[in-house]
């Protein structure tokens, strides 16, 4: 089987499951930096904002949102938020209100085709499309991370954003991070 695995290896556990996937015939490796030069994967750029409380957390960030959306020139955005139907909710509601412009997705193929360059397309999911799914022009990620981020979740999410587009040869990606305390982030 020939196959390719962007799996960062965060940990033993990680290297496990990828190995446990792929066996041990690993025929080469190369980390982001490596990837970049060769041209596999497009620039990223990661923007980490720290937020203060629990409460209202997404009310309190949507205008982060908003500045960011206004900086970087896109037409899709994935958001993806904490394990919980709830939040997603939340965050499609607080986006529909607050974004102008915008169609709000929870199901990737209708997100995919949404080729509207007048209107924002925005999927909302907690952890179903953080891996393993190809996205076309996507270059914008936010992730609410909470309080203990995990690192490997984080890199495959923004992952997400750093294919390679035919249309944009010049792409940089961004991922917005919202974190609790960005001093154990960084």
């Amino acid at each position: 089987i020939i196959g390719l695995s962007a799996t960062p290896f965060t940990n033993a556990q990680q290297e496990e499951k990828v190995k446990a996937i792929l066996g041990e015939r690993i025929i080469d490796r190369c980390d982001y930096w490596e990837a970049r030069q060769l041209n596999l994967v497009a620039p990223l750029k990661f923007h980490v904002v720290e937020y203060q409380g629990k409460d209202n957390l997404y009310q309190k960030t949507i205008q982060t949102v908003q500045e960011y959306l206004k900086k970087f020139e896109t037409n899709k955005i994935f958001v993806s938020v904490p394990r919980s139907r709830g939040n997603r909710d939340e965050v499609k509601i607080l986006y529909q209100k607050n974004i102008e412009n915008i169609n709000i997705y929870d199901n990737f193929e209708e997100f995919e085709k949404d080729n509207d360059s007048k209107k924002l397309a925005c999927l909302v999911d907690c952890q179903k499309y953080r891996e393993g799914i190809d996205f076309k022009n996507l270059s914008f990620v936010v992730i609410y991370a909470g309080e203990d981020p995990q690192y490997h979740i984080i890199l495959q999410t923004a992952g997400r954003a750093i294919r390679i587009d035919a249309n944009r040869p010049n792409k940089i990606a961004h991922c917005l991070i919202f974190v609790s305390n960005a001093s154990k982030f960084v």
